[in-house]
């Protein structure tokens, strides 16, 4: 895992971020672009320390399972500073992580596609996250599904607002046509027609969650919700609590899953 280093937009610092790239020197070019989100006490640092993304990455990609990826870690609390308070439940911190779409959308995102010379299509794009960072991912792959194909989401926890984000995501798409070809974000040749329904529009969703964990019910809620809105969704309730074993699980079957439904 290694580190870059890039000027946030919303909090006028330099920031970090962690990100894992195939090591194999036969792997062919990375053509996607992974946003993996922590949970409320952790940083860039947390699922490296925690978890097990490069051993769980490194399976995938050698075994073909999915494409070449680059993944970015980044700190999803966008704070001054960004480092987790002794509470991190306290306000100041929970807004930190809402300001964090933007940095994503406005510095981030556009980094990372320059660095890694990664072609500018949502098809390319994934956000996922556990946690704190699966309400963030939720939240944000929601509100702009012009921007990102897919979204993972596990053990999300109460910052998830599903309804709020799939209106926003209604507005965006609907103004989709007044994206010009120097977007930003996209290659409207990449973007899906808006003429066919809302399951169309919006990324494919995986779900996971512990059947002990005690925010079950934001799981639940998150997939009436999306199938109620009819957005391609699929959900996963495994044995375990709030716990790594969940969040490993669901970054290793998460992103096999989408690659699988596209093969």
């Amino acid at each position: 895992m290694k580190t870059i280093e890039y000027t946030s937009f919303v909090t006028g610092t330099k920031r970090h971020c962690s990100f894992y790239i195939p090591h194999d020197p036969e792997s062919r070019a990375p053509q996607i672009l992974l946003f993996v989100l922590h949970g409320i006490g952790g940083d860039e640092n947390e699922w490296a320390h925690f978890g097990d993304p490069t051993s769980i990455l490194d399976d995938l990609v050698s075994s073909h399972s999915i494409p070449p990826l680059v993944a970015l870690f980044p700190n999803g609390r966008a704070s001054v500073p960004d480092s987790a308070p002794s509470n991190p439940f306290e306000p100041y911190a929970i807004e930190g992580f809402a300001r964090f779409t933007d940095e994503l959308l406005q510095d981030l995102l556009p980094l990372a596609h320059k660095t890694f010379s990664i072609p500018l299509c949502a098809e390319n794009r994934i956000i996922c996250g556990l946690s704190m960072g699966g309400g963030q991912a939720l939240n944000i792959g929601l509100s702009n599904p012009h921007v990102f194909s897919r979204i993972g989401a596990f053990s999300p926890a109460p910052n998830t607002d599903v309804l709020k984000s799939l209106e926003i995501g209604i507005n965006n798409r609907n103004n989709e046509k007044k994206l010009s070809r120097k977007d930003q974000y996209n290659d409207l040749s990449c973007l899906h027609s808006v003429s066919k329904g809302i399951a169309e529009k919006f990324p494919h969703v995986w779900l996971c969650c512990g059947v002990s964990d005690s925010l079950l019910e934001v799981t639940q809620t998150s997939e009436k919700f999306l199938n109620d809105a009819g957005v391609q969704l699929h959900t996963e309730y495994i044995e375990g609590d709030h716990d790594w074993n969940v969040w490993n699980y669901g970054l290793r079957h998460s992103l096999a899953f989408f690659w699988k439904e596209t093969t």
